[in-house]
């Protein structure tokens, strides 16, 4: 028996989902953008930040833009249908937020309405998994290209945020969800207690690191040392990886403000708010190089910085020509130009 019939002949002792395919075979088209460069139909987005700090807000207002096809916080959006499940706000809270986050379009000029918007009040009602896996039959033929839900812990019916098997499963029927429909999933988690600062963006989330892995992408917003402003961070699965930015709180929405440094974070006490390319480069030593992996760690263990943080230091300190790596020892070191000038 050959190869090929030899995989024939697999391929027919196997379910259909799990058929072999040579990679000539797979498909090379993306399910259609519901909101450019970050989000596509039948993925999960997670947005995430400490409590209290607008982060329902945010989802609204990112609703309301796909609804209309407007820009939210620079990303455009495509317009469509979308569907929001509110387990925790009255009716009214709900349609007061988005009344207030419409006049603030109308007042720059901009007139979307709440044709493409739909809503499942649920609070004080009971309203489980089973209830996420019978959607697809009532909502297959509307065609929502966005569906939301506040708050997904409420979902995991007493079980732990940090038990990775529930939070799996949980976010399993929200993929599920979203392939029957065809339809992306936005979801909100809170950070855990204490400092974020010097946390990477995936870690900061509450229970489970499944949380952060699990969705294609996750949008976090943490707190910047200037009053009710905040850093953007992205993580994406298959997009074109997204710098932080900075946006600033001003009621009923964010708004993007180039002014803010994104890594100006806000600390505990005692904590270095910011660390310049001299701060970075004074962890290597003049005649060493070193790998990509251990100045990290250094990093880390001596500037208390975020990963990304690290990158975005690590690039100005390329930029500035103070840090060079070296191709034949696969390490980075400072430069002589870098040495000369500041007395090393």
């Amino acid at each position: 028996m050959d190869y090929e019939e030899s995989l024939r002949k697999l391929d027919l002792a196997q379910r259909a989902e799990f058929a072999l395919q040579s990679l000539a075979s797979m498909s090379n088209s993306y399910p259609p953008p519901v909101i450019h460069g970050l989000l596509r139909q039948m993925e999960i987005l997670l947005m995430g930040g400490q409590a209290k700090r607008w982060k329902s807000w945010a989802r609204m207002d990112m609703l309301y833009c796909v609804a209309n096809g407007f820009k939210w916080l620079g990303f455009q959006c495509v317009q469509g249908p979308v569907l929001h499940f509110d387990l925790e706000l009255l009716e009214a809270d709900i349609r007061h937020r988005f009344e207030l986050i419409h006049q603030s379009y109308r007042d720059q000029g901009l007139t979307g309405s709440f044709d493409n918007m739909r809503f499942v009040c649920l609070r004080g009602k009971p309203f489980t998994t089973a209830d996420l896996e019978a959607l697809p039959e009532k909502l297959t033929e509307l065609h929502f290209i966005l569906l939301s839900l506040d708050p997904v812990y409420r979902l995991l019916a007493g079980q732990s945020e940090s038990d990775q098997a529930a939070v799996s499963q949980l976010l399993n029927h929200f993929l599920t969800l979203g392939a029957n429909l065809h339809s992306a999933i936005a979801l909100l988690q809170h950070f855990a207690k204490g400092d974020p600062s010097h946390k990477d963006a995936q870690d900061r989330f509450s229970g489970s690191g499944v949380w952060a892995r699990y969705p294609d992408a996750l949008m976090t917003f943490t707190d910047l040392q200037d009053e009710n402003c905040f850093s953007c961070e992205f993580g994406v699965r298959s997009f074109q990886p997204i710098e932080p930015f900075g946006v600033r709180w001003q009621f009923p929405r964010f708004h993007v403000d180039p002014t803010l440094n994104p890594d100006n974070l806000k600390t505990s006490p005692g904590r270095p708010k910011t660390t310049s390319i001299d701060d970075f480069c004074s962890i290597i030593s003049t005649n060493e190089t070193i790998s990509y992996s251990d100045l990290w760690r250094r990093a880390q263990k001596t500037l208390h910085i975020s990963q990304a943080t690290f990158d975005r230091r690590l690039k100005e300190a390329r930029s500035a020509n103070a840090i060079y790596l070296s191709k034949t020892e696969n390490g980075y070191g400072l430069t002589p130009e870098y040495i000369s000038r500041n007395g090393h």
